[in-house]
């Protein structure tokens, strides 16, 4: 198994790598710059050295992307590695051996070379396969992140270098993970390395003296210990939190004295402190001072190193490099530990400058030998690694911000979220309805897809509704209308009230067991029964188990199934009261009922004009956006309606498919007939329509139109338009010639609304048009 493992060239090269012994303190890194310029000559990519401290050279291996105005993709990794008891070791440290299970022995191997030749091969994959990138990657390799990085990381994120890489986003080490889970990091805590001094009165050991300094020193160690048991107790109180997720605090030195017969005058502690991110620094700071002017005069302390707060990356929606990291981890069914770092990596300085990051090490099912004796790595984990990154690179350099919705994320047709169209801005929409502020230097997106803003638009129209009911109830009523619906904090009250003991409360029994939920591997949505849950996965597999007996086609659920059938068997179980036709689905007979009680509560948020059904209204918003979802196949032309592009290609191309089939679409009982009017798509010539044309020449014409009364069914106006197209069903498609100006028209509706607006002050209008007196 290892000589099988030996001839892959992956291992190859993660052997070679581990084989150079870049060992603090005192560290070559020559041969570690000639290998990675091997790596990058052999990947045909583009490598620079930048040498911030002589001696301490920082590797940045690039490959560009196809849009070199995006920011760029960080892979950051170290060279160096800790010290070796060679003595503890199984095998050479810096052998690299491989054992007959397939174990990679070495140190680094997975602090962190690891990952560094994970980058390098992940690429080489992509390249093979003929993949290109939207954003560039940075392949970085820097020195003595293992003694604190200050001659590293810490200076390069603040060069000019490092600014022109134009870095968005980036991934460092993580940690390995001996279960099935992998870990993921997304903040540091904070390293406070403090010397408290404490100074009293000196004198001769044989006496007792006051305002020592060693009890001074008692009461300040004791005041440390408090708190480091505080957070040993939260930490082992719950299981789900972390040593990352607390404050630890250790007395790691004191000094002080002369000889052990003289009581000091000076006593030193020293605190190793590691905040945790949800701890206040300045809080926390004057809480020491506090404690030193309670010890007594005299006592002060001072920084060794103090680290100010970093903020975390985010992992929400707010942050699309999580997203599509999220999403690959899924499509590749990892699951993922989300944690806070228990110790320092050099992500803390890149996230320090604004750029989000996260620490990432694919080795589960690996135990944690960072700094231990005998590290290894196993070499399918090492293998399996680079797949990951693979699918995990692919995602998060091919987000492009600038090009997708602030608020579903997705691509499309995108409008400036701070365009004011409508007599409002939509962030300002945006705020009002979700409470949301935006800004110009927020960093996120500014465009909003149409698909969004049609949504806003319905719920900030909507919310209006809801205050103007709320207001005009309460001004009918004569109640108080209040200036704020927001509810207001109840003020702290005192009570008496004292919380029992645990040992004081009467025991019932044993707790009940909690209900076990159903809950999705894919989306992590839960459910009531298994049932439901195996439907909910459906949506995910895409399995189609309810085939039709009638047709070729599946459904997903059963029910979807029940409603197809009654095409093929012309069942039709719900029928309107009112005029007794009948459906095949209820929600057909809801929307059908709307036409006799004259409900239109589906209204456009733009022109405020309202609709039966939200169909209806989705085909009127396409109109304000412009959407044109019909194209003709043989010259581009996009059209609104499926109606219109069927007239094109019968006038244009001389295309009459399935005719009859057209005409009884057309004319069917159910379909889609204005009761004011007859459907422009479907008018009959204009010299049969005469008489309604000195009804359409005034200032509104659609007053003049005839109006079905409401208590009276649609079915006979219906067969009455269908009569009279059938008795021209060869001059349905004429064309209507203006007689002033010779202009062309598909309808007669659309040549007198030409004339109403073109030629309305023609002294002979009604006569050389029309025939009618004047």
């Amino acid at each position: 198994m290892a000589a099988n493992y030996e001839n892959n060239p992956a291992i190859a090269n993660f052997v070679e790598y581990l084989k150079i012994p870049s060992v603090q303190p005192d560290i070559n890194y020559d041969d570690c710059v000639a290998f990675l310029k091997k790596q990058a000559n052999g990947l045909s990519l583009g490598v620079k050295v930048y040498e911030l401290v002589p001696r301490k050279p920082i590797v940045i291996i690039t490959w560009p992307g196809k849009d070199q105005a995006l920011g760029s993709i960080l892979l950051n990794s170290h060279m160096d590695v800790v010290p070796v008891f060679e003595n503890s070791w199984t095998y050479p440290p810096f052998s690299g051996h491989i054992d007959k299970d397939g174990n990679i022995y070495a140190r680094g191997s997975q602090d962190m070379k690891c990952v560094g030749i994970q980058y390098l091969e992940a690429i080489r994959k992509l390249k093979a396969a003929g993949v290109q990138l939207k954003r560039t990657l940075h392949v970085c390799f820097v020195p003595d992140e293992e003694i604190g990085g200050h001659d590293g990381m810490e200076k390069f994120v603040f060069t000019k270098d490092f600014k022109d890489l134009n870095v968005e986003f980036a991934l460092d080490e993580g940690m390995a993970s001996p279960n099935e889970d992998f870990v993921l990091f997304n903040g540091e805590r904070s390293i406070w390395q403090i010397h408290v001094h404490c100074t009293g009165q000196p004198g001769h050991g044989s006496l007792l003296l006051p305002n020592t300094a060693g009890e001074k020193l008692r009461f300040i160690i004791d005041k440390f210990m408090d708190l480091r048991a505080e957070q040993k107790k939260i930490l082992e109180s719950n299981p789900k939190l972390t040593i990352g997720d607390v404050t630890t605090i250790n007395l790691t030195q004191i000094y002080g004295g002369v000889q052990s017969n003289v009581v000091p005058e000076k006593l030193t502690a020293v605190f190793d402190i590691r905040l945790a991110v949800t701890v206040n620094h300045e809080e926390f700071e004057a809480m020491i001072n506090k404690w030193c002017k309670e010890a007594g005069d005299g006592v002060t302390f001072d920084f060794e190193q103090k680290n100010h707060y970093v903020e975390v990356t985010k992992l929400d929606a707010s942050n699309p490099f999580w997203l599509a990291f999220k999403a690959a981890a899924d499509e590749l069914k990892l699951k993922l530990d989300c944690r806070i770092f228990p110790g320092g990596t050099d992500s803390r300085y890149v996230r320090d400058v604004g750029i989000p990051a996260l620490g990432f090490s694919p080795m589960n099912h690996t135990p944690v030998l960072l700094h231990d004796h005998d590290e290894f790595l196993k070499a399918d984990i090492f293998l399996k690694g680079i797949d990951i990154y693979v699918k995990l690179l692919t995602a998060v350099a091919n987000v492009v911000m600038n090009k997708i919705c602030r608020i579903c994320l997705e691509e499309g047709v995108l409008s400036s979220v701070f365009t004011k169209n409508y007599n409002i801005s939509l962030c300002d929409m945006i705020e009002y309805c979700c409470n949301i502020k935006i800004s110009k230097d927020d960093g996120l997106p500014e465009q909003v897809c149409s698909n969004c803003i049609y949504k806003m638009g319905i719920a900030y129209h909507f919310k209006q509704t809801c205050e103007s009911a709320d207001i005009r109830l309460r001004q009918y009523l004569g109640l108080r209308i209040p200036s704020n619906k927001c509810k207001q904090q109840e003020p702290k009250r005192q009570t008496n009230y004292k919380k029992k003991s645990e040992s004081e409360k009467m025991k019932r029994g044993p707790k009940p067991k909690p209900k076990q939920d159903h809950q999705c591997y894919q989306c992590d949505k839960q459910f009531r029964c298994q049932a439901q849950l195996e439907m909910h996965v459906r949506t995910h597999t895409g399995d189609k188990p309810f085939v039709c007996m009638y047709c070729p086609r599946r459904f997903t659920q059963k029910h979807n199934l029940t409603i197809h059938l009654r095409i093929h068997t012309g069942e039709k179980p719900f029928q309107c009261e009112v005029c007794s036709k009948r459906f095949s689905a209820q929600g057909n007979l809801h929307a059908h009922l709307k036409i006799h009680t004259g409900q239109r509560d589906h209204e456009c948020s733009i022109c405020n004009k309202s609709f039966i059904t939200s169909s209806e209204l989705t085909r009127h918003m396409n109109k304000h956006r412009g959407v044109r979802n019909f194209k003709c196949d043989l010259c581009g032309a996009a059209y609104v309606h499926s109606r219109d592009l069927k007239l094109h290609k019968l006038k244009k191309h001389q295309i009459v498919q399935q005719n009859t089939k057209l005409q009884n679409e057309g004319f069917n009982n159910s379909g889609n007939i204005d009761i004011i009017g007859i459907d422009v798509g479907k008018e009959p010539p204009m010299k049969d329509v005469g008489h309604l044309i000195p009804h359409l020449i005034n200032d509104k014409p659609e007053q003049n139109l005839p109006v079905i009364p409401e208590n009276q069914s649609l079915m006979p106006f219906e067969q009455k338009t269908k009569e009279m197209f059938h008795q021209y069903p060869s001059k349905v498609f004429e064309v209507h010639n203006c007689a002033i100006c010779g202009e062309d028209f598909d309808y007669v509706t659309a040549l007198a609304q030409h004339y109403l607006h073109q030629h309305k002050d023609h002294e002979n209008i009604h006569s050389k048009v029309y025939g009618l007196p004047h």
